[in-house]
């Protein structure tokens, strides 16, 4: 059986910061039986305008991702600042600098990017193969390589922008949400 779907499938540094960030954040607001990782005790400085700010950066950052893949890296440690004079109060690049080292520590860790990748395994093969026979099924080939990006946590702050061929996806979307992540990737193979 000839099959032409292509996948590449990572976790990227920068949008598993941006939900770092937003699960901070999102922590200041909510009570203990719903908390997110990660947890810190003290709040953090977030601007007041956080929601529309992080939205905003987090569109800018997934139409980059897709012109150039190799500006993860180059972002998550070249462009640091742009995450704090996005998102944090002036004058608290102490606490800025700590939540970025622990996310940094965290991710680099096999406790994070490799566990985060690897979460999926198995059911990658199962997605590959569900979407391509679904495709098949319809007629479509697509055009280019579809590229899946990882993320830890839901994206729950805001809307990402449409992308084709270009989807973030959290673990619970593999896991609980299985099968609403068919259809929706297809719909990203224009």
């Amino acid at each position: 059986m000839e099959k032409s779907l292509l996948i590449q499938l990572d976790a990227t540094y920068v949008l598993n910061f941006m939900i770092y960030l937003q699960n901070l954040y999102l922590n200041e607001k909510l009570d203990d039986d719903n908390l997110k990782y990660p947890f810190m005790q003290s709040a953090s400085p977030f601007i007041e305008t956080f929601e529309e700010k992080f939205q905003d950066l987090w569109n800018e950052l997934l139409v980059r991702l897709c012109e150039k893949e190799s500006n993860d890296v180059e972002i998550f440690y070249n462009e640091k600042r742009l995450f704090y004079e996005t998102l944090f109060e002036r004058d608290t690049s102490k606490h800025f600098n700590e939540i970025y080292k622990a996310f940094s520590v965290w991710w680099r860790s096999l406790a994070g990017q490799f566990s985060v990748e690897r979460s999926v395994g198995d059911k990658a093969q199962n997605l590959y193969n569900d979407l391509s026979n679904g495709l098949k099924q319809s007629g479509r080939k697509p055009q280019k390589y579809l590229h899946i990006t990882l993320i830890f946590d839901e994206y729950v702050i805001g809307k990402s922008v449409s992308i084709p061929y270009f989807l973030t996806v959290s673990i619970q979307d593999f896991w609980i949400n299985y099968k609403s992540l068919v259809p929706k990737l297809q719909e990203s193979i224009k």
